[in-house]
């Protein structure tokens, strides 16, 4: 009964991504809240939540400037370029992903990251929200 139901909303969501196949929008013109709404926007089409992730590793070079910045105290410039790329591809990720379901918005945005690999040595960093089709008020 549990797999019914199932079935059935993952083929009413192939059919909504389907239907919104020919109203695509540019990553780019995607508009990111982490608020419930977008001021001067009402929301006409809610899409599903909406995912773009980023799994970064350290080369033994970086590795090696951070840890020489690291002795030496304060920012370790090497890993926040870093972290700052990776958050970013995750965000540009995630409005791809909106605009493949036909969104030009997203709400609710989170930024998490975690350890991963073997001995922790990488970074997943993922954000996510709610995908929808917004409008100007009015």
């Amino acid at each position: 009964m549990n797999s019914d139901f199932d079935n059935k909303s993952l083929v009413k969501q192939s059919m909504t991504q389907k239907m919104n196949m020919d109203r695509r929008s540019d990553p780019a013109q995607v508009m990111v809240s982490t608020t419930d709404g977008i001021p001067g926007f009402e929301i006409i089409q809610y899409l599903g939540i909406a995912f773009g992730i980023t799994i970064r590793s350290r080369g033994l070079g970086g590795r090696c400037i951070g840890g020489c910045e690291a002795c030496f105290g304060g920012e370790v410039t090497a890993y926040t370029q870093g972290a700052i790329e990776a958050r970013n591809d995750a965000i540009y990720r995630l409005c791809a992903d909106v605009a493949e379901r036909g969104g030009n918005g997203v709400i609710g945005v989170k930024v998490d990251s975690s350890r991963s690999g073997q001995d922790g040595s990488m970074t997943d960093i993922v954000a996510y929200g709610t995908a929808v089709r917004v409008r100007p008020k009015g």
